[in-house]
């Protein structure tokens, strides 16, 4: 797994704008470009766009990561393209997430939330090193979900 990892561009943004995923992880499907762009999505504003890196294989954009310092930790997002999910690539991603957070905030905690049902991607945080550290609710696009609050050390 030879990932390099590159700045967000509005090419990726345009990529990662169709993807759109089976079953009950369609609720992860992304919003057309023109969406994105209307509703002044951080991916395309240029104040929150280094919060965002994308990793690549060979030339296929195949995820992209969301570091944000907030509540004194690190949290951080991880979306990956429909066609490299349960390949053992979020492990990969979640690791590489980690290390670049820990060097831009050594001092702060990491913490993620994900949905209280993916238990595909609860345990590729587990193998990263994250355990579970509580329950939140939160509004979202389709309603009020419940997620997990995850820590790593």
């Amino acid at each position: 797994m030879g990932l390099t990892a590159a700045p967000m561009t509005d090419a990726a943004v345009r990529e990662l704008s169709r993807w759109q995923y089976d079953g009950e992880y369609a609720v992860y499907d992304e919003s057309p470009y023109e969406e994105k762009r209307a509703k002044g999505s951080p991916l395309l504003d240029p104040d929150h766009r280094g919060r965002y890196t994308c990793f690549y294989d060979g030339d296929t954009l195949m995820g992209y990561i969301n570091l944000a310092r907030m509540e004194g930790a690190v949290y951080f997002g991880i979306a990956l393209a429909p066609d490299y999910c349960g390949r053992g690539y979020g492990p990969v991603v979640t690791r590489k997430a980690m290390a670049m957070a820990r060097e831009k905030w050594p001092s702060l905690p990491l913490r993620l939330v994900v949905r209280i049902w993916n238990a595909r991607a609860i345990r590729c945080y587990e193998k990263a090193g994250f355990r579970p550290a509580g329950r939140v609710t939160r509004v979202t696009p389709t309603g009020p979900a419940e997620f997990l609050v995850m820590k790593a050390k």
